[in-house]
Formats: C-alpha cells, sequence, structure tokens
C-alpha cells in the first residue's frame, strides 16, 4: 500500500516530541514493505528553529541516522495536493497542520483511498475552540490519542459532517458556486473568474443604456 502523511516534520524533533513517533511509524511501514511519502511545510516553525540555532549541521545527522527516511517540503500556496496524493492508499494528516491545508485534502477526498486525522494532542479536550477550524467533514475517520480525546472525536463526528454537507447542499440547489480549493492565490483566482463570468453575463443580457452624451 502506499502511505502519504502530512507532518509538521519528520526531520526535526526542535521543540516537536512526535518527530520521534513519525518516524517509528514511518521506519515500521516501511519495513513492511509499503511506500510511504512525508509532506512537511517549508517553513515549518521547528524546523525553522532547528535551522536558525544549529545551522544544517542537525539535518545532515537525521540523514546520516535515518537514511531510509526521508521528507519532501511545499510550500501550501504552490503545493497541488492531487499530484501529492496520487495513487495514494492512504493519507494520514496530522493535527498539527494548516486548516487550510486539513480543508484541502477534504475537498479533494476520494473512494479510492482513506482519509484520516491523526490527533496526538489534547487540543479536543482543552482547547476545542483551536479545533473548531478543522474541517473534517469528508474525513474517513480520526486516530485518537488518549480516551478522552476520542470521546470528543465521537461526539461530534458526526454533526461535523452534517453541517458541510448542508452548506453544500444548499449552495448547489441555489446555484451558488462552491469554490473547492485549498491555496488562497488559487481560492481568489477561481473566485475572480466566478466574478468576472457573472458581469459579463449580466452584460449581455442588460446592457447599460447610452447617455444623451453618447449618441
Amino acid at each position: 500500500m502506499k502511505f502519504v502523511m502530512f507532518y509538521h516534520s519528520l526531520v526535526s524533533d526542535w521543540n516537536h516530541g512526535n518527530a520521534h513517533f513519525l518516524r517509528g511509524v514511518v521506519s515500521e511501514l516501511l519495513a513492511r514493505g509499503h511506500e510511504v511519502e512525508v509532506f512537511e511545510p517549508e517553513d515549518g516553525w521547528s524546523r525553522t528553529q532547528l535551522v536558525a540555532e544549529h545551522g544544517s549541521a542537525p539535518i545532515e545527522e537525521f540523514e546520516r541516522r535515518f537514511p531510509r527516511l526521508s521528507s519532501r517540503t511545499y510550500d501550501l500556496d504552490t503545493l497541488v495536493l492531487e499530484e501529492a496524493v496520487d495513487s495514494a492508499d492512504v493519507v494520514l494528516v496530522h493535527e498539527w497542520n494548516d486548516p487550510a491545508l486539513v480543508a484541502g485534502l477534504g475537498r479533494i477526498a476520494s473512494k479510492q483511498r482513506r482519509l484520516l486525522f491523526h490527533d496526538t494532542h489534547h487540543r479536543a479536550a482543552t482547547a476545542p475552540q483551536e479545533m473548531a477550524r478543522y474541517d473534517l467533514s469528508a474525513y474517513d475517520g480520526v486516530l485518537a490519542f488518549g480516551e478522552a480525546v476520542r470521546q470528543r472525536y465521537l461526539e461530534h463526528f458526526e454533526e461535523i459532517r452534517h453541517i458541510q454537507r448542508e452548506l453544500v447542499a444548499r449552495a448547489e440547489s441555489a446555484g451558488v458556486p462552491v469554490v473547492r480549493s485549498f491555496a488562497l492565490d488559487r481560492t481568489v483566482e477561481q473566485v475572480a473568474a466566478l466574478m468576472v463570468d457573472a458581469v459579463s453575463t449580466v452584460r449581455t443580457h442588460h446592457p447599460r443604456r447610452r447617455a444623451a452624451s453618447d449618441v
């Protein structure tokens, strides 16, 4: 199977203990014969701070100690998600990711692969207002850390899905375009194109009357 994983960092463990857990998971999947691809943001705070304090030496040390492990850095504004998850059987998305990335992966969800949200923190229980920023309506499930976090998702997961489906259904029934994008520049482009088309349609059906001075 092919696993595609979006995590804060595989390479840097600077104030980022999940890096050790992630390395173990990736190593185990590779040992079992699976294909694994890990994506991490190029401007992630852990990697950025690591390099700022210690230069590139820790990254080079990581490469020497874990020759089979590697990650691909990305810029959220230019990352093409469809290409990133192409041919994946399972997509794992860690909770320490930009909400726009989480939502974008949900919008290209497919029955051909499993899309799972991985929550290894306690914010679902201690800071629910922060977790409310994540759109999980299209996700197949959550890998939750601990019973308290698991119960939070079980209590509200279907509500999250219902709200998202209802919003999309209402928009489509009213003929309101649904922009299925996630990166700011691409979203702006799509919205601008819709506005131009709408204005062009209005002008075609309702041409502006000429003023007397135009005659």
